[in-house]
């Protein structure tokens, strides 16, 4: 019996729907798996792939892809800076994010390509070439770029990115908008799936309005210790376990009398600790502010 179109479209489309689903995005990706796979078949030593970066660089700060010596070398360390404060942030051990130079003369002088550090040579029982703590790292670092290259027309819903990694990324910021240069930036993992982001000017003014603002962090804190000083001014100083360092507290609105009362006994005392701090002051502002202060007993 004849089947019209319509049902023989139907037919195939449920035919497709029961194959599986291949995980490989990409030719390449397709390439180091076969030639995993073929290592493995025939007991060769399975061949070890790396976690490459290309870094492009374009804009008018490009000269005849001439690319100044001194830009590329500060746009290289501020972009290794901002992956290992990823890395930080991830609790992934120190030196496992670094990233190197490629040996390999190509063509572009505008493109430079950096590598992972290999993963050691093991055996496996698949196919499956692992990704290394620097694809973690650079995971993080690309949906932090991304998050901020889909919110440039409302910087108001870019998360706040604070502590070294704030810093790292201002820097970087700074040296791309002050040459003129855009970075759009291509990263490989071992298995030869590819991702990329970019820092165009756009992206890197709107990372600059939102990194450069003060950000303040307030936190209550509360320590015994010797009460070493009580000063006319309203400041007393607390000793913590004999240690030379002395903390100094704001108390304005306590009696100076009071205060002295205390002096050279041990208390508990309770205060409020602000921090201030701004991607380009490598200095943290920070003040204490009494809240209280009651004598330690004997007993304590």
């Amino acid at each position: 019996m004849d089947i019209s179109r319509e049902q023989r479209l139907a037919e195939l489309e449920k035919s497709f729907s029961r194959l599986p689903v291949s995980s490989i995005e990409s030719s390449e990706e397709l390439a180091r798996s076969e030639i995993t796979r073929a290592a493995r078949h025939f007991g060769f030593a399975q061949p070890v792939f790396r976690t490459s970066v290309r870094l492009r660089f374009s804009g008018e700060g490009i000269k005849d892809h001439d690319l100044e010596g001194g830009l590329a070398g500060s746009i290289i360390s501020g972009f290794s800076g901002a992956l290992n404060a990823v890395a930080g942030q991830l609790k992934i051990p120190p030196g496992s994010t670094d990233l190197y130079l490629s040996p390999v003369v190509a063509a572009g002088s505008t493109v430079l390509e950096l590598f992972g550090r290999p993963l050691p040579p093991e055996e496996k029982l698949d196919t499956e070439i692992d990704d290394t703590p620097v694809d973690a790292a650079l995971g993080r670092l690309f949906d932090i770029l991304n998050d901020v290259n889909e919110s440039i027309d409302s910087p108001g819903q870019i998360a706040p990115i604070a502590g070294v990694l704030g810093k790292r990324l201002f820097s970087l910021v700074k040296n791309l908008l002050e040459s003129d240069v855009d970075l759009d930036v291509s990263w490989t993992r071992p298995r030869g799936r590819t991702s990329s982001t970019s820092l165009h000017r756009s992206t890197s003014r709107a990372l600059h309005r939102v990194l450069d603002t003060e950000t303040v962090a307030t936190a209550e804190r509360r320590e015994s210790g010797i009460l070493a000083s009580v000063s006319t001014s309203g400041v007393i100083g607390l000793t913590i376990d004999g240690k030379r360092n002395v903390i100094s507290i704001v108390a304005p609105d306590f009696d100076t009398e009071f205060l002295r009362g205390l002096w050279a006994k041990r208390v508990e005392i309770a205060w409020l600790e602000t921090v201030v701090s701004h991607p380009q002051r490598e200095d943290k502002k920070v003040t204490h502010q009494l809240i209280s202060v009651v004598e330690c007993k004997e007993d304590q």
